[in-house]
């Protein structure tokens, strides 16, 4: 099936020719059988496809009734959770760890020239930048054809494109999510007062780059993972994740108490993470595009819930809207059909 499968028979002239708009009933003008094929339907609204939670046509990759046979009975805590990726350690890296003594920069008596204070230094010598062998030249610097820092010629704030040369995976996903798709489009970059869900007031303004969320110089991915989301966003989904279990788990991960990856950030879920094989070596990507699991929400249960639930307890949690608005601080309280259809079909 393609998407004109479904979208062909409605094309708007007006606008066009484009439209992402069916009816409601549409699925039966395929599966008029459903209730022969699947008696379990019978007696159910043709409307409620997609409205009840079932079927994603978009994406139902978490309802397929074979992997629901699978994972059919899982406990809704699994005994052993999968730790989500947290660290670079695997890469294999191509230059020495760099220090503050090693830094790159231009001499402090030209005065025509930026001069990194100690506290950026400092930063700097701490981050995975340093610990990847990326000096400061290697984004300040707008002259490829020297490596003396006295001869470089100096931008104090580097383009989007020096990121992009190294993170091109990260910006390709970013350009695809809600907070780098004005920048994709050629536009002035996304601002907070122009979401559409609640933001605060005081980050209206702020324009959304790499550096929005992972600041300049340390690039603390742990405070992009969290506090950088709640700079922002002032909704009533984010604003009751620190009154969450998930984000105890993180204040643990933070203080220690538990393993690096074993806490839950506001990253977890919406930028996971993954490892790829690229140049023959080990690489930790995460997902920059948020919007890749966030509509429908059921996209989210094989990238990140499985990861730590069951699939029944990942299902039910997803599909309870009291649940989602306090972030998942209590527990589902209807059962999920998909899983008693199913296995009431595999008794049969």
């Amino acid at each position: 099936k393609k998407c004109v499968t479904c979208h062909a028979d409605n094309l708007d002239i007006q606008n066009d020719g484009k439209t992402v708009s069916v009816p409601t009933d549409y699925c039966f003008a395929c599966h008029d059988d459903i209730e022969e094929e699947r008696p379990s339907h019978k007696g159910l609204s043709a409307k409620g496809c997609s409205a009840s939670g079932c079927h994603n046509y978009h994406d139902n990759t978490a309802l397929y009734e074979d992997f629901v046979k699978k994972h059919l009975d899982e406990k809704s805590t699994l005994l052993s959770p999968v730790v989500p990726l947290r660290n670079i350690a695997e890469i294999n890296r191509k230059k020495p760890p760099l220090t503050a003594a090693k830094k790159l920069s231009v001499k402090d008596q030209d005065a025509n020239n930026l001069v990194p204070n100690i506290q950026i230094i400092k930063q700097w010598a701490k981050s995975g930048h340093a610990e990847a062998g990326v000096n400061c030249t290697h984004c300040h610097k707008t002259d490829d054809k020297t490596t003396d820092p006295v001869a470089t010629k100096w931008t104090d704030n580097p383009s989007l494109k020096v990121c992009e040369d190294c993170h091109t995976k990260e910006a390709d996903n970013f350009y695809q999510g809600k907070h780098g798709m004005r920048l994709a489009a050629g536009l002035s970059p996304m601002q907070p007062d122009l979401a559409r869900i609640p933001m605060k007031q005081q980050a209206h303004d702020k324009q959304l780059t790499c550096n929005s969320c992972h600041s300049a110089h340390d690039y603390n991915t742990k405070r992009a993972a969290v506090d950088a989301c709640l700079g922002c966003h002032d909704d009533t989904h984010s604003n009751a994740y620190i009154e969450s279990p998930h984000y105890q788990l993180w204040l643990k991960e933070l203080s220690g108490s538990l393993p690096a990856g074993a806490g839950v950030s506001c990253a977890t879920c919406h930028l996971p993470r993954f490892k790829i094989r690229e140049n023959g070596a080990n690489r930790i990507l995460v997902n920059h595009n948020q919007n890749a699991n966030l509509r429908p929400n059921s996209k989210m249960i094989r990238d990140v819930c499985m990861h730590c639930h069951g699939l029944a307890f990942s299902l039910e949690s997803l599909t309870d809207s009291k649940l989602v608005l306090n972030n998942y601080s209590s527990s589902a309280t209807e059962q999920h059909k998909t899983i008693d259809m199913v296995k009431n079909r595999t008794k049969k």
